[in-house]
């Protein structure tokens, strides 16, 4: 951040100024700094914010800051482990959100703060894997960041600890835009599985379970007589349908419990260890996969019309922001998403409003210049300073930004700016033509006017002689 001071030299009674001089300062500052720990397969982070207790800019709704943390693919976020805390260590009320390995944690934009938490490293024992992990402010690119690194990860498994002679799957379901609300009703299958010539297939039918998560979001297999689980062994986990007003996570998971026999791992566990689809667990405390679902939310589709035929459909390279108001006299947004495009962008773009009631209608505008959403779709109005008129349209293409949970709107900008053809096209060439055709058909007016007032002058001398 740079400053300039100024100095004045004034006459004694400050009437007149003498001299003048200036000089430029420069503040560096850091408002992201990370850590980390390692403790066997496990890592400790903590991420420190906003050092100077400043105020700072806000990203998001309500005056808020959202901090961005991309976790390497190989890290498994302990979700129950994350806490944000002021400089007195007390708790401070910030809205989480992760989703396929990337954590948002909405704080206040004028504290100083720590987050920690806690992720596991999917390797096997004795592997050298890198794991990176990169935190910034939501808005800003992730190399304006802080990134922390570990070239050479390994770890021993001698301290892992099996606490009983089964272990029991533990699966946690959680809102991805909200942590901690858990949720009930989602179902899950799980399968056993063997590894067969480098292909996991699923075997004995009677080794298949499938429950649903209860009040507290939790299904825990392996708990009961019915549901007998071993060690060195592959799970299949899929979820088979979502909670109500959810999106289903269609991923497959492949999990094990890996113990040691004699000392060793058997050459068949070896092999499931070099596989990078398998998620492996020194510790049956461990034993747990802790996942989200996406509310269905309202999707904005973003579209651009540039010319007259509608034909130039290109996006403009900016950033667009939309505004979702559950009310209609607009006067503070529920949540603001954007949306950017680049030069090298040829498609449309979307964004989606998460975290909405199921059964509430919503508003959706897009916002000007000067951050005031655009009602008037018949007046141009003033975007990344330029003029378009915007439209809204619902999935069924019908004029309106009313849209409910699960349902899209589509934003379009169209240019009114008349823009002549592309230059080297036929278009352009007709309006050379037509151009030099009427110089010269103005050439030969003027002639005939010329030649016409040239006679009339002779015949008036003529008359005089």
């Amino acid at each position: 951040m740079k400053f300039t001071n100024n100095v004045i030299l004034q006459n004694a009674d400050g009437t007149k100024n003498i001299d003048s001089a200036h000089s430029n300062v420069t503040l560096s500052m850091k408002n992201i700094t990370k850590s980390q720990v390692q403790h066997g397969q496990k890592i400790n982070y903590t991420i420190e914010t906003n050092s100077l207790n400043q105020d700072l800019p806000s990203n998001g709704a309500d005056n808020k800051l959202k901090l961005v943390d991309e976790l390497g693919s190989n890290l498994i976020l302990d979700l129950d482990t994350i806490k944000v805390e002021d400089t007195q260590g007390q708790q401070v009320d910030a809205r989480i959100s992760y989703e396929n390995n990337k954590l948002e944690i909405e704080i206040p934009k004028d504290k100083k703060l720590k987050i920690t938490y806690t992720a596991t490293v999917n390797a096997a024992p004795g592997e050298k894997v890198i794991v990176t992990n990169t935190a910034y402010w939501k808005g800003y690119s992730s190399s304006n960041g802080e990134t922390v690194k570990i070239e050479n990860f390994t770890y021993d498994a001698s301290g892992s600890t099996q606490s009983s002679n089964k272990p029991q799957l533990k699966i946690i379901k959680r809102d991805a835009s909200n942590i901690n609300l858990r949720l009930q009703g989602a179902v899950f299958k799980v399968a056993k599985c063997e590894l067969n010539n480098d292909k996991i297939d699923e075997v004995q039918s009677d080794k298949t379970w499938s429950a649903t998560t209860n009040d507290q979001g939790e299904i825990t297999f392996g708990s009961s007589a019915q549901w007998v689980l071993d060690y060195n062994t592959i799970y299949k986990v899929t979820e088979e349908s979502a909670p109500n007003g959810y999106i289903k996570d269609d991923t497959v998971r492949y999990i094990m419990c890996i113990k040691k026999e004699n000392g060793k791992y058997s050459e068949y566990v070896n092999q499931c260890l070099k596989r990078n689809d398998i998620i492996k667990c020194n510790s049956t405390a461990d034993f747990k996969l802790d996942l989200t679902n996406q509310k269905k939310g309202i999707v904005i589709k973003k579209n651009f019309i540039n010319d007259a035929a509608g034909n130039s459909k290109k996006p403009v390279s900016g950033t667009y922001r939309f505004g979702l108001y559950d009310n209609t006299d607009l006067k503070k947004p529920v949540d603001i998403v954007s949306i950017e495009f680049g030069p090298s962008d040829q498609e449309e773009k979307e964004a989606k409003f998460v975290n909405l009631d199921i059964n509430k209608t919503y508003y959706v505008y897009e916002l000007d210049d000067k951050g005031k959403p655009i009602v008037d779709t018949s007046n141009e109005v003033t975007i990344n300073k330029l003029q378009y008129t915007v439209e809204y349209k619902n999935g069924e293409g019908e004029s309106t930004n009313a849209a409910t949970n699960g349902q899209t709107v589509t934003v379009t900008n169209r240019s009114r700016t008349k823009i002549l053809p592309s230059t080297g096209g036929y278009g352009s060439l007709l309006y050379r033509i037509s151009g030099a055709m009427l110089v010269l058909a103005s050439l030969i007016v003027l002639t005939n006017i010329n030649k016409k007032n040239h006679l009339s002058d002779k015949s008036k001398n003529r008359r005089k002689k």
